[in-house]
């Protein structure tokens, strides 16, 4: 089984959801700490790295999303372009905003 490391930066929902970091795009200036929203689903683009069959560490591009049944748009990618696209491109509409949330961890 392969494991793929993150590094949860501000619009991961594990720090709580602003609509601050919500843009109608995502694109190669903001992608690392602004979300979007697609048919009222929360999404953002997450870096992380893995080993490829040779031990070499490689770099992915996963698209993620808030909720257990939103995981269907769930998508791994190797150019942080391509990640981009296919979030932007999931839906034209954008549908409601989720709820704000508060911070659920401190790091101090």
């Amino acid at each position: 089984m392969r494991v793929i490391s993150f590094s949860a930066s501000k619009q991961d929902p594990i720090f709580g959801i602003s609509h601050s970091n919500i843009v109608p795009e995502l694109t190669p200036q903001n992608w690392q700490n602004k979300a979007i929203v697609r048919d009222g689903i929360y999404l953002w683009v997450a870096r992380g790295s893995t080993k490829n069959g040779s031990g070499k560490e490689v770099w992915r591009y996963c698209v993620r999303t808030r909720g257990y049944n939103d995981r269907k748009w769930n998508k791994e990618f190797a150019k942080r372009d391509a990640a981009l696209t296919y979030a932007n491109r999931l839906s034209q509409a954008e549908g409601s905003h989720p709820v704000e949330s508060q911070n659920k961890y401190v790091i101090s």
